[in-house]
């Protein structure tokens, strides 16, 4: 199956909502609330703000089987601007698929460059996937460990 990454449109907002809801549902944020108007807000953020990208994995019959979205920001200490990806979500199903991944990782990359980032962040504060794979998949295409994230309910 082929499957294309293009920048997202008000139109997918609907999608994104629902796929999000499937993400959180599976991922260590399943304890907190969700709220599809706040998801709505927010991909709408994504879309329309300049700083803001969310792009999509889209098959050929037109689905949409993922996404990435992420931020670039000036770097606290420095000149320089970093990108942050902030959520990147493959449904179940096509996860298998590591070119999807693979487009999604270097469409966003690409995008932070074209934004001036000296450097590109990605986390895996979901826990959707295995730690272990998750750097491994990274490390292979040149990204290094830095820190950890941890979490607590407050």
């Amino acid at each position: 199956m082929s499957v294309r990454i293009r920048p997202a449109t008000l139109d997918d907002v609907p999608d994104i909502v629902r796929l999000g809801e499937d993400y959180c549902h599976e991922s260590n944020y399943a304890g907190l609330d969700y709220d599809p108007r706040v998801a709505d807000i927010t991909a709408r953020h994504y879309i329309e703000s300049a700083h803001y990208t969310l792009l999509l994995a889209v098959t050929q019959h037109h689905s949409t089987i993922g996404f990435i979205a992420g931020h670039t920001a000036p770097a606290l200490f420095t000149r320089g601007v970093m990108a942050q990806e902030d959520i990147m979500l493959v449904r179940p199903e096509s996860r298998g698929r590591i070119q999807t991944v693979k487009k999604l990782v270097w469409a966003f990359s690409r995008w932070a460059a074209d934004q001036g980032a000296r450097r590109i962040t990605f986390g895996n504060s979901a826990g959707v996937v295995d730690d272990g794979a998750y750097i491994r998949f990274f490390e292979r295409y040149g990204f290094w460990r830095s820190g950890s994230m941890m979490h607590l309910e407050v």
